[in-house]
This record gives C-alpha cells, sequence and structure tokens, in this order.
C-alpha cells in the first residue's frame, strides 16, 4: 500500500509542478494586462492557485503518512471541500464517513426550533445544553420535557437541565438499580418513545430535503444548506397542521 501511495504522489507531484509553472505565467500576464483582465480569468486563476494550494498541502500530508506518522491533526480530506472532518460513526455499514455533525432540536409538533453545523466530531455530550438554549431563545419559553438518546447522556447534563427550570429528564444511562427503576417510570419510558420517533424525523429529513448531503461546499455553506432545508420543512410541516385544521374550522 505504501509503494501504491509513493508512486500516486509521485505522479501527483509532476502535476502539481506543471500546475504551479502555469500559476506563475498566468500571474504575469494578469499583471501585464492590469485593468484589461476579465472577471471570468480572474476567477479562473484564483480557482487554480486555490486547488493548487490544497493539492499541495495533500502532498505534505502523504509524505508525512510514507514517514510512519498515521496520526496527521486536522488533515485535508476533500479538495472540494477542505471544511470536510472524518466522523467515526461505529457502524458495521458505514465506520467512517466525512462531513460535518448536524445537530436539531425538535418540538412537540414536530418542528425543528433549532439547528446548528459542527465542523469536526465533537463529542455528542458537549451539545446538548447548547441545544436546549437555542431551542430557547427561538420558541421564548423553557420546555418542560428533554429526551435525547444515550450517546448525549451525562449526569452534568441531567443536572444542567434541572437547573434551567426543565422538569422532566429523560437521558437514558448506565446506572445501578436506583437508576434503573428511575428509568423504568411510566413518564420515562413515554420520552424515550417520543425520542425514537425522532428517527423517522431525521430520515424524513435527509430523504425529503436532502439533509444528508450539501449540495454546497465549506462549512458555511452546508451550514446554509441545511438552514434551508429545515426552514422547507417547517414549512411544509405548518401548511399540512392548516389542512388538518381547516375541516374543524369550517
Amino acid at each position: 500500500m505504501d509503494r501504491l501511495t509513493a508512486e500516486v504522489a509521485a505522479r501527483a507531484h509532476q502535476t502539481w509542478q506543471e500546475a504551479q509553472r502555469m500559476l506563475r505565467a498566468v500571474r504575469r500576464r494578469m499583471q501585464k494586462l492590469g485593468p484589461a483582465v476579465g472577471a471570468r480569468y480572474r476567477a479562473l486563476a484564483e480557482s487554480l492557485a486555490r486547488y493548487s494550494a490544497r493539492v499541495g498541502q495533500v502532498l505534505h500530508q502523504t509524505r508525512l503518512r510514507l514517514q510512519g506518522r498515521r496520526s496527521i491533526p486536522d488533515r485535508l480530506v476533500s479538495l472540494f471541500d477542505p471544511d470536510a472532518r472524518p466522523i467515526r460513526r461505529g457502524k458495521l455499514s458505514k465506520p467512517v464517513e466525512f462531513g460535518y455533525k448536524l445537530v436539531l432540536v425538535e418540538t412537540q409538533e414536530g418542528f425543528i426550533s433549532h439547528f446548528r453545523l459542527h465542523v469536526g466530531n465533537p463529542s455528542d455530550d458537549s451539545l446538548l445544553v447548547d441545544a436546549v438554549a437555542g431551542h430557547i431563545h427561538a420558541v421564548g419559553a423553557t420546555p418542560r420535557a428533554v429526551a435525547a438518546d444515550r450517546g448525549i447522556s451525562s449526569r452534568a447534563n441531567e443536572a444542567a437541565l434541572r437547573a434551567m427550570g426543565i422538569a422532566h429528564v429523560a437521558l437514558p444511562a448506565r446506572g445501578g438499580r436506583s437508576r434503573r427503576l428511575f428509568e423504568r417510570r411510566r413518564a420515562f419510558r413515554r420520552l424515550l418513545r417520543w425520542r425514537s420517533g425522532q428517527e423517522g424525523r431525521i430520515a424524513h429529513l435527509k430523504h425529503a430535503f436532502e439533509l444528508d448531503r450539501s449540495r454546497y461546499r465549506g462549512a458555511e455553506r452546508a451550514f446554509t444548506w441545511s438552514g434551508e432545508g429545515i426552514f422547507a420543512h417547517n414549512l411544509t410541516r405548518a401548511a399540512r397542521r392548516l389542512l388538518a385544521l381547516a375541516p374543524a374550522q369550517a
């Protein structure tokens, strides 16, 4: 594998050197022409410079890997989306994916009240408090109950939510006998069943509103793509609720 990687890197380095020579020639031409250079010509030159720099970074990473460094912090994993990061999913079909982590908060009525796009793969349990605070800011009221999956559960999160005035918190966690008895309560199990239904909401957002893959590149544009999809989802949800209420009002 290292031998094949070195061969590919050598050929890529030759192409990169040719691109560098072309870029220098283009810049001399632009300097000579001055204001006469067209906007399209400038855009192509900027694109060449941008991708040339990214290829140079990938070649540097390859040299480090061939030298024996198997872990390279903040390495570039995509020429077209430099902000994308490898995210371990822990699934047999997809152990690692490349992109961003999107946090969603859903109301009881099925609306997305808050979302945030995170670069990299921050720990799930570090995202809950900010997500609930974002929901409170958007809605203008503190929720009576919060439910989340096991990956986001921690004693610190549970204490923080209760300190925010949230009466019912359903965060399944491993614990002793007292914890098991607490999680067997009817209210706790009802909240967990509602939380399980959110998986269907996530699947709907992925399939119907394409939140599984952004067509925009870069973290800022991926955030815009996510916001557009969520806005369309909320509008659709509102329209369906109005249609459901229309016969009763008539």
